[in-house]
């Protein structure tokens, strides 16, 4: 359940909408690296939500 939250927040933190609230159509050097964070840190927590689903439901 609360994984589920969890990935929708990580889709909407991705949705175009909310790219161009963060940067502006020229990006700044700091908007561009707060990006690369913020999908990095996203990339991680589906690697992790990924392993507890196997791990939850082994095939």
């Amino acid at each position: 359940e609360q994984e589920m939250r969890d990935a929708e927040f990580c889709y909407e933190m991705t949705s175009p909408t909310l790219l161009e609230m963060i940067g502006d159509r020229e990006p700044s050097v700091e908007t561009v690296n707060l990006r690369k964070e913020i999908l990095e840190k996203m990339k991680n927590g589906y690697v992790k939500l990924e392993a507890m689903l196997k791990a939850e439901n082994p095939e």
